[in-house]
């Protein structure tokens, strides 16, 4: 494998730019291999204070180089340094700041690693600035993560983000998930089944699949709601499900749980009252919009069938 000398000569001067650098990448065709899991471990710091959080892959096993770019919250935090880890003492490394609050980061090297099992490859030294509010919590999220073999194989990275704690406090983070919700509704009414993220940061694109009984539900579309204002929405019917594809002009921003939106279904005449229709969610990906798969979960939802309303609950419910 071949390393462009002027690339690397940033492990010396490591504010060089990364546009001098020939990744690892560009040597030749990937092929994309199994999953593995990229991660930021979380951090918690008073402003002023240093603390150290890691870059982690589940498997560094033939790991030979990557390339990385995170975002953060300049406002909130400053990156002091960047330095390879143990396990990666030996590579060539540069790193950048293409953009306000956004770290570049590449690692290579001419062999693989031979070791096998999780670790660090990357150790980021931060601070809270002066400003910074106790008790604030900002996330910190891959906008671009890919590492390679020896041989160029290209190994597709689910990426888990992290948070950072302004405080002596560590932050609780849970896994994000894409969910959809429940809604109840009677033999030939309606329901609304809404989609949403727990965490939205750094999402710029949401897709997959939500599967249904046809016989007992039938889709009359999807219904973006206002945070999906400049996005594109492609909905493709199925017999039993539908494909589903939302893709922004930016990335969510913020720890906060995101509405995407809602799936209207008419529930069929011969719905069994009493019963619970399940709604699945199947290949549900978030992404960046570079491209970066995120590790996530999904839930699922239901349609409870209840009684229809009596004409004079009927009446009550139209009446202006």
């Amino acid at each position: 494998m071949m390393v462009n000398p002027v690339a690397f000569h940033s492990r010396i001067n490591p504010r060089a730019k990364l546009a001098l650098i020939i990744p690892v990448c560009l040597l030749a065709d990937p092929v994309i291999a199994l999953d593995r899991i990229v991660e930021i471990t979380n951090g918690a710091a008073i402003p002023l204070q240093q603390t150290v959080i890691e870059i982690r892959l589940s498997d560094i096993e033939s790991f030979a180089g990557g390339d990385f770019r995170l975002d953060y919250d300049p406002t909130l935090l400053s990156i002091d340094d960047i330095q390879p880890a143990s396990s990666t003492s030996s590579f060539l490394m540069a790193y950048d700041f293409p953009e306000t609050g956004m770290l570049a980061v590449s690692l290579a090297s001419v062999e693989g690693l031979a070791t096998s099992g999780e670790a660090a490859i990357l150790q980021i030294a931060l601070s809270p600035l002066s400003s910074a509010t106790v008790g604030t919590v900002t996330p910190i999220v891959f906008h671009l993560a890919r590492w390679y073999d020896e041989n160029s194989v290209r190994y597709r990275l689910l990426a888990d983000n992290a948070l950072f704690s302004v405080g002596d406090t560590p932050p609780h983070e849970e896994l994000l998930a894409v969910e959809v919700g429940s809604d109840s509704g009677f033999p030939r009414g309606f329901v609304r089944v809404p989609l949403s993220i727990s965490m939205g940061a750094g999402i710029g694109e949401v897709s997959g699949e939500i599967h249904f009984d046809p016989a007992t539900l039938k889709s009359r579309g999807f219904v973006p709601t206002l945070e999906l204002v400049g996005w594109s929405t492609s909905i493709q019917p199925r017999v039993e499900s539908l494909a589903f594809s939302l893709r922004g002009d930016r990335e969510f921003l913020g720890i906060d749980r995101v509405d995407l939106g809602w799936f209207d279904f008419e529930v069929s005449a011969i719905s069994s009252i009493g019963t619970a229709i399940p709604v699945d969610l199947q290949d549900t990906e978030a992404r960046s919009l570079e491209g970066c798969p995120f590790l996530s979960e999904f839930e699922n939802g239901q349609v409870f069938i209840g009684d229809p309303p009596s004409a004079v609950e009927s009446w009550f419910l139209l009446d202006p």
